[in-house]
């Protein structure tokens, strides 16, 4: 019984809580994101982010963020306004930075008021309205645009691994095949398209 014991006990908290000291393993967050989860796709987020377990990669960390985002998950809208504000992994844009922190201020994300009102800070007055009325249209869209008109479909091509059925420019599509990086590619361009 003691051998039962000493043996279940580490591996309750070692291997179920998957990983070492209760860290996420790698491998089953990225299955459970892939599967559009939204609380594994922020959490893969975040270990792109900050390097755990993988290589640290802030247009990955993006990508991920704006899935978890796009289903209403708060902590992620917060994390990729935040990005979008300093330009950590897309081109610095306070205005894409105004937009997410308002989704996440109004589900009571406090960090989100906060990093909202410098990204407003930055903006003129009429980008504010504009961001104002972005905001309004992610938020009625249920977060399905709030990256311009095409979220919706890159993000589905993503999740299918298809070629996005929306009219592209020359330089946001590639002729060939559709690959990861290249959506990653085509949503730093998208990010660069003032609004």
């Amino acid at each position: 019984m003691k051998l039962l014991i000493s043996t279940f006990v580490p591996l309750l908290f070692i291997g179920f809580a998957g990983g070492a000291y209760g860290q996420p393993d790698f491998e089953e967050t990225k299955r459970a994101a892939e599967q559009g989860y939204a609380r594994a796709q922020y959490n893969l987020g975040q270990m792109y982010r900050k390097g755990d377990g993988v290589p640290e990669n802030d247009a990955e960390a993006v990508k991920w963020y704006l899935l978890a985002a796009g289903q209403g998950y708060a902590r992620a809208q917060s994390n990729l306004g935040v990005m979008y504000r300093r330009g950590d992994g897309v081109p610095q844009n306070d205005l894409r930075a105004y937009v997410w922190l308002s989704m996440a201020a109004a589900k009571g994300n406090e960090n989100a008021k906060g990093n909202r009102d410098i990204a407003a800070g930055r903006l003129t007055p009429e980008q504010l309205t504009r961001g104002q009325e972005l905001a309004t249209k992610c938020f009625e869209s249920e977060y399905q645009d709030c990256e311009g008109e095409r979220q919706y479909e890159i993000k589905q091509a993503h999740l299918t691994g298809e070629k996005p059925n929306v009219p592209l420019e020359a330089d946001e599509w590639p002729a060939s095949g559709y690959t990861m990086i290249r959506f990653i590619v085509g949503m730093i361009v998208l990010a660069a398209i003032p609004i």
